[in-house]
């Protein structure tokens, strides 16, 4: 009676436990290359969004340069505007739409008797907590 060899033609199972640990690695590794992508993507959206803002209230600013230079633009952080006049419905609306396009959005402006302005717009990250700075987009510049 003939002695039958068998030959080895299939995977073993260590061989399929070594490539499924390797294939999951990758895809782990994509999802994260993805999903980093994803946060610097949002990112650079909340940043143009908030350069976006900087310009508009600087052309209605440069719109009424007698108001900047008597001070009606200046506004401090997380602080409401007061009074009455174009100044104060523009920044109103300007605030309210700085909440609405950025998480927690705020603004500061502060300008000076020659026109010399700093405008800060604030927000938070997505996934920021109680400790997490707030993010600062600042312009300054001459009216």
């Amino acid at each position: 009676m003939p002695i039958m060899k068998y030959k080895n033609t299939g995977f073993t199972l260590l061989e399929i436990l070594i490539t499924t640990f390797i294939f999951s690695f990758a895809m782990l590794s994509l999802a994260l290359m993805q999903m980093n992508g994803m946060k610097a993507g949002h990112s650079a959206s909340l940043q143009s969004i908030a350069n976006m803002q900087t310009m508009d209230i600087l052309e209605r600013m440069r719109a009424n340069r007698v108001g900047v230079l008597n001070g009606n633009y200046n506004i401090a952080k997380a602080s409401s505007p007061s009074g009455s006049g174009v100044a104060i419905t523009e920044l109103i609306n300007w605030r309210a739409t700085l909440a609405n396009l950025l998480p927690e959005g705020d603004s500061a402006i502060v300008c000076n008797a020659t026109g010399r302005c700093t405008i800060n717009i604030y927000w938070k990250t997505i996934h920021a907590d109680s400790n997490t700075p707030d993010l600062n987009f600042r312009v300054i510049t001459q009216i």
